[in-house]
């Protein structure tokens, strides 16, 4: 079996009942895709917010460095749009199958830029990023 790691995003900067119910469909489209290609699930990654790979928040980070260890470095998606060619340099090399656009596998991502070490610490939020409201 082939591992792949499960992308689900929502472009919502607030974690909802909306937001929360969306996650759960790609999730369920993208396990149903994974299971009739026999991947193996490796990692699910669930991201709510903006998609900004050169200054990534927690889960895009942790994102991120689980492409750069996988064993198998096969991301599925959703949409193409959730890697954007302006992003590309700051995405580590990897293999990803976009529903949307009926892409099985395409190369995604370049050695052009290391991932950001600056944060070391990463949030107890393993999986999910919301941003916190300020009082």
């Amino acid at each position: 079996m082939k591992a792949a790691v499960l992308f689900c995003h929502s472009d919502e900067q607030e974690l909802n009942k909306v937001v929360g119910k969306e996650l759960g469909r790609q999730y369920a489209q993208l396990c149903q895709y994974a299971n009739e290609h026999n991947f193996e699930l490796e990692q699910v990654f669930f991201h709510v917010g903006q998609l900004d790979y050169e200054h990534p928040d927690d889960v895009l980070l942790r994102f991120l460095r689980g492409l750069q260890s996988s064993r198998s470095r096969i991301v599925i998606a959703e949409t193409r749009d959730y890697f954007p060619e302006s992003q590309m340099r700051f995405i580590p090399p990897t293999q990803a199958c976009f529903l949307r656009e009926h892409i099985q596998q395409m190369k995604v991502g370049s050695r052009q830029h290391p991932l950001p070490a600056e944060k070391r610490n990463l949030s107890g939020k393993p999986y999910l990023y919301s941003k916190e409201k300020t009082r």
